[in-house]
C-alpha cells in the first residue's frame, strides 16, 4: 500500500523464469546439447548366425522392460517438467479451484444453521473434506490462529514460506513413495475479515491459486483450543503462532521424532520449567485431545495461560528436572520426558527453534543454524513483524524483496537524543516529499544518557530498541525498510533456497553445506540479467553532503531535482552532518512538519531491551500522531 502511493516509479513486474545454464569455473564447454564426448569407433565383424541370436535377444529384452521403462519414463517426465518450470510457465499454471470436491470453500466462515449453535462445518469435517482422510492424507495440517492484521502479517508470512518449501521439497524430494508430504496451513480466523484476507493468499508464484485456507467456524460460541479435542482424536496436527516466522525448512529437525517415538514434540520456553505450545507437533490420540479438554475445563474455573494449563497436566516441571537440582541455566533440562498422563515428548533444541526472549535472557550459541524466530515477549503485532525483519526472519511477500522501492538512508544516527530524533525527522521528511523509502542505519547511538562509574556516557542501541520505526511508519506514510533490506533482497533477487541444510548436500571440508539456490524454477538468461541489475542497483547510492545545504527549502529542491531522480539514483545517503555549517544554516534549526512531534525516542534507553520491552513506550500507546503533512512549496 504505501509503495503504490508513494513510489510512483516503481519497477516494472518481474520477468517470468529462473536459472539457466552456466558453465562452471575452469569449464570452457557449451550448453550440454552442443557438447558431445569423444567416441572411439571400432568395427567388429559379426556372422549371420550370431546377428540372429542378438536380434531375438534383443527382442526378448525389449518385451520384459517395456512396463518398467513406461514407468520410469513417465516419472522421469513428471519430475523433468517440473524441475525445469519457468517462472512464465508456473505463474501462468490455471488458478486452482476455491473449494474442495464436495463444495467446502477453502475459506468460510461457517456460521451455525438456524436453530443451531455449532457451525454448520466442523473443523474435523472441514480438514477431510480439504484433505482427505487422514490415514490416506499426503499433507501436513499446520493450524494457526490469526485476526485480520495478524492474516495481513504474520499468517500471510508463513503462508508464503510454507508454499515456497512445498515447491522446493517436491523437487527435491519428488513424489515417490515415501516422499515428502506437501504442507496446508489452516487459519481459523478470529474475525471475518481474516476470512477474506486468507481467501487472497497466493501460490509460491505469485498466482491465484485458489487462496488459502480459512475456517471461521470458531467465531461461533466456541473457544479455539476445542480444534485439538475435536480433532486430535483422528488426525495429527501442527500447532504454530502466527507470530513465528520461519527461514529455513524446519521439517529435517522435526520428522526424526515423528517416527513413533513420541507423541509430542514442542519448542523449548526460558522458563525451563514449560514447553511453549507456540509450536508444536501432537500426534494423533485420545490422550492428547483429553489434555486439551483439561485445559479447557481449568480455564473455565480461573484466568490463565494455555500454555500454562497445559505444562500443568502434563507435569512439565517436575518431570524435565534433574535428580540433583542442578541449575537449568547451566545444564538445560531434560529433553525427553514421559508426562504424567503417559504422552513421550521431545523438546526441540533452541538453537534450531529459536525464540525472541532467549535473545533477552541468554546468547546463542548456534545462531546461524536457526530455522525460525518466534516473536514472543515481542511489544504488538507492528514491533514483532519489524523485528522479524531485521534478523533475517521474513519471505519476499508481495514482492517485498524483489521489487525494491527507491531508498533514502543516513551516514548514521550518533548525538544527543535531541540532535539524533532531529536527524531521523529529516530522513522521514526527505523520504516523504521524494516518494523514497527509509533504509536507517543499523544502530542510533546516545551520548547524553545518564552516566555512572559502571557505565560509560553514551548508549548505542539496535534501531528497533532505539526508534518505534513500525508506528512512525504506520502513521507518517513513508515505508521503513529493516537496516539489512539491502543484503536480503539481493538473496531473494538470486532465489535463495529455503531448504536449508540437508544430509544430501554436498559435502565441504566435512561438513554438510546449505543449499543456497531455488530447487524448484529455472531463470532465463534475460531474467538473470533483469534480476541482476536490480542486485547492481541495490548498491548504487549517491550521496548528499549536508554541508552544501542551508535551508529546508533548498533541500528537498535538492533532491527533488533531476540530479538526483530514481533513475540517477535508486539510494540516496545523506552524510556529513556532523560538520557545522554557519549557525544561521544549520539543520538542527530547521522547523519541520508539526506532523513529525509524535517522533521520540524509546521510552527508558538506559534500561537494556527486555520481555515486551523491545521498543518501551509502543506496546503503551506513546507514540501518538496528529495533523497530516503539509503540501510542499518549494517557492
Amino acid at each position: 500500500m504505501l509503495r503504490t502511493l508513494f513510489s510512483p516509479d516503481r519497477y516494472s513486474a518481474l520477468p517470468t523464469s529462473w536459472r539457466s545454464h552456466v558453465a562452471s569455473p575452469g569449464n570452457t564447454s557449451l550448453a550440454p546439447e552442443d557438447y558431445s564426448p569423444p567416441v572411439r569407433h571400432v568395427k567388429v565383424p559379426m556372422s549371420r548366425s550370431r546377428k540372429v541370436l542378438l536380434s531375438l535377444a534383443l527382442v526378448g529384452v525389449l518385451i520384459v522392460s517395456t512396463p518398467f521403462i513406461l514407468r520410469l519414463d513417465a516419472h522421469t517426465s513428471a519430475y523433468t517438467s517440473e524441475r525445469a518450470a519457468s517462472w512464465a510457465s508456473l505463474s501462468a499454471a490455471p488458478s486452482e479451484p476455491k473449494e474442495a470436491p464436495d463444495g467446502t470453500p477453502r475459506a468460510g466462515l461457517f456460521a451455525p444453521l438456524a436453530g443451531s449453535t455449532e457451525p454448520s462445518v466442523s473443523l474435523r469435517a472441514y480438514l477431510d473434506s480439504q484433505f482427505g482422510p487422514p490415514s490416506s492424507s499426503r499433507y501436513h495440517v499446520w493450524i494457526t490462529m490469526a485476526d485480520a492484521r495478524w492474516a495481513r502479517t504474520g499468517s500471510a508470512a508463513m503462508h508464503a514460506f510454507l508454499e515456497q518449501l512445498n515447491a522446493e521439497r517436491r523437487v527435491r524430494y519428488g513424489r515417490r513413495t515415501g516422499g515428502a508430504k506437501e504442507t496446508r496451513l489452516v487459519v481459523l480466523c478470529l474475525d471475518e475479515e481474516c476470512i477474506d484476507v486468507v481467501g487472497q493468499y497466493k501460490n509460491a508464484y505469485g498466482k491465484d491459486a485458489g487462496g488459502g485456507y480459512a475456517y471461521g467456524g470458531y467465531l461461533h460460541n466456541r473457544p479455539e483450543k476445542v480444534s485439538f479435542i475435536e480433532v486430535l482424536p483422528h488426525r495429527d496436527l501442527f500447532f504454530v503462532d502466527a507470530d513465528v516466522n520461519f527461514r529455513y525448512d524446519p521439517y529435517l529437525y522435526v520428522e526424526p521424532f515423528m517416527n513413533g517415538s513420541y507423541d509430542l514434540v514442542a519448542s523449548e520456553n526460558n522458563a525451563w520449567n514449560h514447553i511453549n505450545t507456540g509450536w508444536m507437533w501432537l500426534r494423533q490420540s485420545q490422550v492428547t485431545a483429553d489434555a486439551w479438554a483439561e485445559v479447557l475445563r481449568r480455564d473455565l474455573e480461573s484466568v490463565s495461560r494455555d500454555q500454562n494449563r497445559f505444562n500443568e497436566v502434563l507435569g512439565t516441571e517436575e518431570l524435565r528436572a534433574w535428580a540433583d537440582g542442578r541449575n537449568p541455566d547451566e545444564k538445560p533440562v531434560r529433553s525427553d520426558f514421559v508426562a504424567k498422563n503417559g504422552l513421550r515428548v521431545h523438546v526441540l533444541d533452541d538453537n534450531i527453534f529459536r525464540a525472541h526472549h532467549f535473545d533477552i535472557d541468554r546468547p546463542y550459541v548456534a545462531r546461524d543454524q536457526s530455522v525460525f524466530l518466534h516473536m514472543t515477549c515481542g511489544d504488538d503485532t507492528p514491533t514483532k513483524v519489524y523485528a522479524a525483519k531485521s534478523q533475517g526472519f521474513w519471505p519476499d511477500l508481495e514482492d517485498y524483496y524483489t521489487a525494491p522501492p527507491p531508498m533514502i538512508t543516513i551516514e548514521r544516527l550518533s548525538g544527543s537524543q535531541e540532535v539524533v530524533t532531529q536527524m531521523l525527522k529529516i530522513l522521514l521528511t526527505a523520504a516523504y516529499y521524494t516518494h523514497r523509502s527509509v533504509l536507517p542505519p543499523s544502530h542510533a547511538t546516545f551520548l547524553d544518557l545518564n552516566a555512572t562509574d559502571l557505565k560509560p556516557s553514551h548508549i548505542t542501541r539496535p534501531i528497533h530498541n532505539a526508534f518505534a520505526l513500525p508506528h512512525f511508519a504506520e502513521s507518517l506514510e513513508v515505508e521503513i525498510l529493516e537496516p539489512n533490506y539491502v543484503r536480503a533482497a539481493a538473496a531473494e533477487l538470486m532465489g535463495r533456497s529455503v531448504l536449508g541444510q540437508s544430509d544430501d548436500d554436498d559435502e565441504r571440508g566435512g561438513a554438510a553445506t546449505r543449499s543456497r539456490l531455488r530447487a524448484d524454477v529455472a531463470f532465463s538468461e534475460e531474467e538473470l540479467a533483469q534480476r541482476r541489475e536490480k542486485v547492481v542497483r541495490l548498491n548504487d547510492v549517491v550521496e548528499v553532503d549536508m554541508r552544501h545545504v542551508s535551508s529546508l527549502v533548498s533541500f528537498l529542491s535538492l533532491l527533488r531535482s533531476e540530479r538526483f531522480s530514481t533513475a540517477r539514483a535508486p539510494t540516496i545517503k545523506l552524510i556529513n552532518f556532523d560538520h557545522p555549517p554557519p549557525k544561521e544554516q544549520h539543520w538542527q534549526g530547521w522547523q519541520l512538519p508539526g506532523v513529525l512531534d509524535g517522533v521520540q525516542p524509546c521510552r527508558q534507553l538506559e534500561k537494556l531491551p527486555g520481555c515486551d520491552a523491545i521498543c518501551r513506550g509502543s506496546r503503551e500507546g506513546a507514540f501518538t500522531f496528529s495533523g497530516r503533512w503539509p503540501a510542499l512549496d518549494l517557492e
